[in-house]
């Protein structure tokens, strides 16, 4: 991570916490971006160019201190290929770099202290890649597939060859000509690191409604952004062996604000609701006597 840094100079600047520093850091950044990827004659973001901008900007995220300067730098990070408008490729590379670079330091890179920053940072670029698919069709299938790669990935693990059977020793020329058996998959090929995984699972319907996607669907013969994404966490729940992933997709996939979820919620027991009666007293009770201990939580 330092090493580059140090061949970035304005890198480190995005963890100032003076804004002004932080400032010219982040447009210094926009005009490196614009200069060597994004202009007509620019040359190709590669996805090994792209990782070492992430490798970077990981850092940068990392030394931040205080949690407004945390969330800004969040938010420019996510929107960093909007605004310096890079091309499709661009940012296809730039997404499969982010989600690399998060697999690789999710468990080994970030400690507990630093977690929810890194988590923020996830929900930002969700957001901005699923508001990026959003605007054409071929942006929208490179989107899914980077979905279906990184943290939805069901083809973690690759079929190993199984150890030879006593029914196996045949003679030589019988054993060359039968095809080698191969046991269940178990070498694994792109590692995802469960916890994040999770994380993706829990926000997406999240950062769909915020972006208007659940607001109306379509037919069944063109089905709707929100519904292909649900697709991939459907297969990555009939298909994950982690139990927790396992469980959080079954509760994703049960979300109510999802159009095609049927609402759980009885007629009377929506009807009782503030209704009156004990149970309507009970709740004007709580909110007097509460009134002077109300909280709002935390700032997102």
């Amino acid at each position: 991570m330092a090493s580059t840094a140090a061949s970035m100079p304005f890198i480190k600047n995005l963890a100032s916490s003076d804004r002004k520093i932080r400032t010219v850091a982040i447009e210094t950044l926009k005009g490196f971006l614009t200069a060597k990827y994004a202009a007509s004659s620019a040359s190709p973001l590669t996805f090994h160019d792209a990782q070492k901008l992430w490798a970077g900007l990981f850092y940068a995220l990392w030394m931040a201190d205080r949690a407004p300067a945390q969330q800004r730098l969040c938010d420019e990070l996510a929107g960093l290929p909007k605004a310096v408008k890079l091309p499709d490729t661009a940012v296809a590379a730039w997404l499969r770099a982010f989600w690399a670079t998060m697999s690789r330091e999710w468990t080994t890179g970030i400690d507990v202290l630093r977690m929810e920053k890194f988590m923020l940072l996830v929900r930002r670029v969700l957001n901005a890649q699923i508001a990026w698919m959003k605007e054409e069709e071929e942006a929208r299938k490179i989107g899914l597939a980077i979905l279906s790669q990184w943290p939805f990935n069901v083809d973690a693990e690759a079929e190993v060859e199984a150890p030879p059977s006593e029914s196996d020793n045949d003679d030589d020329d019988t054993a060359e000509r039968r095809p080698r058996k191969r046991s269940r998959k178990v070498a694994p090929t792109v590692h995802i690191p469960v916890g994040l995984t999770m994380h993706v699972v829990d926000i997406w319907v999240d950062e769909a409604e915020k972006l208007d996607l659940l607001k109306t669907t379509k037919t069944d013969d063109e089905p709707s952004l929100a519904k292909e994404i649900n697709t991939l966490v459907e297969t990555l729940a009939a298909k994950t062996t982690a139990p927790a992933v396992r469980q959080r997709t079954r509760e994703a996939l049960e979300d109510e604000r999802l159009p095609w979820v049927e609402s759980t919620a009885k007629p009377e027991e929506e009807a009782a609701v503030g209704g009156g009666g004990i149970e309507g007293q009970a709740d004007s009770n709580d909110d007097s006597d509460n009134a002077d201990d109300d909280w709002d939580g935390f700032n997102d």
